[in-house]
């Protein structure tokens, strides 16, 4: 039951001031309402927060892992150029390397073969100088083609070493052992005969374009590596 007072302040009766205190039930049932007001809105607060969370955690877990991905992929693409770079660089000094062979062994051949020329006018002319020895022409054609031979002598053999430099003993085997062939029989030899000399001239040609038909397929090898 309500208690209710009544007050009179230096007032009649009729100007009395009613004040009401709710009992504790009645303040109980203002909680409860107050709690089923404001329950369901914290509920739902907490849902929010708690899915923004979650999803605020899944975002930060896929940028690292985003990040660690395109970290990856710029270290594998520095990678690839990397190796493209070098595979390249390989490319050119084969291709470089096969045309310097290429020429040099032209030029050596050439050398050779004007050798053979040389060194039979030579032997032409000693043969005159020796039967015809007051003949001063004979004595100096035979020492002029002296001079000719021992000149294209000292240039076969600079060709020799050049070329000698741009192969691998054991890696071009076939090749250089033909080169070696070639300047036993014109720059060391004087007495070959000119179907041995022209042999070996003909081998050393013959390993010289498998030297180029190898040296292109390991270069195709290489780009292809680079496009792959």
């Amino acid at each position: 039951m309500d208690i209710i007072q009544l007050l009179e302040v230096l007032k009649p009766a009729k100007d009395v001031v009613t004040v009401q205190i709710a009992n504790d039930k009645d303040q109980w049932a203002s909680v409860v309402d107050l709690l089923k007001a404001v329950i369901p809105a914290i509920v739902t607060g907490g849902v929010a927060w708690l899915a923004m969370s979650k999803s605020h955690q899944q975002y930060k877990e896929n940028s690292n892992r985003q990040s660690e991905e395109f970290k990856l992929g710029i270290e594998q693409q520095l990678k690839t150029l990397k190796l493209n770079a070098r595979l390249a660089t390989d490319i050119e000094l084969k291709k470089e390397n096969c045309r310097e062979v290429r020429v040099a062994c032209i030029k050596y051949l050439s050398e050779a073969n004007s050798i053979q020329g040389i060194r039979s006018n030579r032997a032409m002319f000693e043969n005159l100088a020796k039967q015809y020895p007051d003949n001063t022409n004979y004595v100096n054609e035979f020492y002029n083609e002296t001079a000719i031979f021992m000149q294209a002598k000292t240039n076969l053999s600079n060709h020799f070493l050049l070329l000698l430099s741009h192969l691998n003993e054991k890696g071009d085997a076939d090749l250089h052992s033909a080169i070696v062939g070639v300047y036993d029989n014109f720059g060391i030899n004087d007495s070959t005969t000119p179907s041995a000399a022209g042999d070996s001239t003909a081998a050393c040609s013959n390993e010289l374009r498998k030297y180029i038909s190898r040296k292109q397929q390991e270069i195709i090898a290489l780009t292809d590596s680079i496009d792959n």
